[in-house]
């Protein structure tokens, strides 16, 4: 079986992780979002277009540099790139690494098999 590979950002906190994964819907241009913020006990999950990505992963990031207790490290999975392990306040430098890598997943985005 195999599926798209998601990109998955984990915002590693002192007890527990918060997790978002992105994945391309099969029947757009754009993407399924699921927030599981475990730390709350809650989930959320939306369509975002292919244009408005980049401006919601900005403004994810620049959500979390806005918390008084800041996470330990954001992990950063995107396909066929190496994990990358960052500290928070590096977010805003490796940003535009990442919409690059985005962009170049765009025209054939990748998939996981099983």
């Amino acid at each position: 079986m195999s599926t798209y590979a998601k990109i998955i950002v984990t915002v590693q906190r002192k007890e527990i992780d918060d997790v978002l994964s992105i994945v391309p819907d099969t029947e757009s241009d754009g993407y399924n979002v699921v927030f599981h913020q475990t730390s709350i006990k809650n989930k959320t999950d939306c369509y975002i277009s292919n244009s408005m990505l980049p401006s919601y992963l900005q403004q994810f990031f620049e959500t979390l540099l806005c918390d008084s207790e800041l996470p330990y490290n954001i992990q950063i999975d995107c396909p066929m790139f190496p994990t990358v392990l960052i500290k928070p306040s590096y977010v805003k430098a490796y940003f535009p690494l990442l919409e690059k890598q985005i962009d170049t997943l765009q025209d054939d985005w990748p998939f996981e098999t099983y």
